[in-house]
């Protein structure tokens, strides 16, 4: 690519990465794209869906949107998964309060980042550590 192409290559990107973090991670989303991951837990009774995207901030970390759903009520939450050198893949954990969504509960995940793509692995519904994936 010469100099000339570099910038609208970056706006290119930049514009496909905006897209993928609204269309995957956005409240209304139905399917995630390629690098992002959609699952819906039932807590209480009622479904709850839990959105993830990763994106490589730098060598060491990837950044992590998170958003979580239940009936007409969503929020976002954001965290990081530090990158180990020379591993193909990364895990890393988060703790969420469903507060937001009107349930007086937290939410503990473990997710799995690997080859551009992320994962919720694991679902455990706080206090009393139920699983729910």
């Amino acid at each position: 690519m010469n100099v000339a192409n570099r910038g609208s290559a970056f706006r290119f990107t930049s514009a496909v990465a905006s897209a993928t973090f609204f269309f995957a991670c956005g409240p209304l989303a139905n399917a995630a794209p390629g690098g992002c991951s959609q699952d819906v837990l039932k807590i209480d009774g009622a479904p709850v869906t839990v959105g993830l995207c990763a994106s490589k901030t730098d060598a060491k970390t990837i950044a992590v949107a998170e958003t979580f759903t239940s009936k007409s009520t969503s929020f976002a939450h954001a965290t990081t998964i530090d990158v180990f050198p020379g591993e193909e893949s990364s895990r890393g954990i988060d703790d969420v309060s469903l507060e937001p969504l009107g349930i007086a509960k937290h939410l503990h995940i473990s997710m799995h980042v690997k080859a551009g793509t992320i994962a919720l692995e694991h679902a455990l519904l706080l206090p009393g550590a139920v699983p729910l994936k």
